[in-house]
């Protein structure tokens, strides 16, 4: 009878982690900075604000994989937790990438 419950309690990590490796991949867009010249500075501040949203939520996602106690009977469980952090510890990155840029474009268009 243990054996059900702790299915149970795994289940919903299990689906997690599926559909987490499944959307990490959605929204990858190449860093295009051309676009930011022709923005305001409202505009630029506003968008500096949702990056580095973005950020916060995909790091806090990544802890939550990390964290994620993944049963020992699920074959291949923890490799796909690490795929998914991978891809997160990418998607990062870009977002970097792209508040560095658009910080560089703050910088030259509104001298802050």
């Amino acid at each position: 009878m243990r054996q059900a419950s702790n299915a149970k309690k795994s289940s919903p990590a299990i689906f997690l982690l599926l559909s987490l490796t499944a959307c990490s991949s959605l929204g990858q867009r190449p860093l295009d900075s051309s676009g930011y010249a022709g923005m305001t500075c409202v505009e630029l501040n506003q968008q500096i604000a949702r990056t580095a949203a973005d950020i916060s939520r995909v790091a806090i996602q990544r802890g939550n994989t990390a964290r994620t106690d993944i049963p020992t009977w699920v074959l291949g469980g923890r490799q796909v937790a690490d795929k998914v952090m991978e891809r997160q510890s990418k998607r990062i990155a870009r977002l970097q990438e792209e508040q560095q840029a658009l910080t560089a474009a703050r910088r030259a268009n509104c001298g802050v």
